[in-house]
């Protein structure tokens, strides 16, 4: 199912509960961070994917993962943004909402001071099954854009997928655990976390994979 929200289509990844995750009864919440004027939502429950889609399609498609440690997502710079970038250039873009870890889990401030003091491995042990989910959401939207490319205008074998930080996260693990009807065709994790990747080893017909870091990024 799909709703029109801010002249965009909102579509619903799963026809029902998102597998895993069926007797979650949280709330999802959007907020403004005041200091970057940034958008935030939380307690994603119900995985969506908002579509941007160009006046003249180049066939080409890119499945966009917002970063935020699985607490959060940042919806502005590394969502639709990025989204309204790639839309300019003729690339249909999706911006995937992914299930996140529960607020009750964990709070966000906590979060972020673990991340301050380099404290992952705490962060690690919480976020662990709900990487898995997000990740299962990574690949489900790789296979709804399939089949649905030709009601979106786009090539079957042209459906990218990038993210940023815990994001990039979630797309190399889609690299790297992918099925013959999720295989992503090109792949570019942005400043990803790579503890928390899932996957044991590069499959022999992985897709190219573009990589960015920032050198002061430890």
């Amino acid at each position: 199912c799909f709703s029109i929200i801010y002249s965009q289509q909102v579509i619903q990844l799963y026809p029902g509960p998102a597998p895993g995750s069926e007797t979650w009864s949280h709330k999802e919440k959007s907020d403004t961070n005041k200091s970057t004027n940034q958008v935030m939502v939380t307690n994603v429950v119900v995985p969506t994917m908002t579509l941007f889609k160009p006046k003249m399609p180049n066939g080409m498609s890119v499945i966009i993962c917002p970063g935020g440690a699985f607490r959060a997502l940042t919806m502005g710079n590394e969502g639709t943004d990025v989204a309204r970038f790639l839309m300019n250039k003729g690339i249909t873009a999706f911006v995937l909402k992914y299930r996140l870890v529960p607020e009750q889990y964990d709070s966000i401030q906590q979060t972020f001071q673990d991340i301050q003091t380099g404290n992952f491995h705490r962060i690690d042990s919480i976020n662990r099954p709900f990487v898995t989910m997000a990740v299962a959401d990574g690949l489900e939207a790789i296979r709804y854009v399939r089949r649905h490319a030709t009601e979106f205008g786009i090539h079957p074998q042209r459906i990218g997928i990038m993210g940023f930080s815990a994001g990039g996260t979630l797309t190399a693990s889609v690299a790297q655990t992918y099925s013959p009807d999720s295989r992503p065709d090109f792949v570019a994790p942005i400043y990803a976390y790579c503890p928390a990747i899932l996957g044991e080893q590069v499959p022999s017909n992985a897709p190219p994979l573009f990589l960015l870091f920032s050198e002061n990024d430890n």
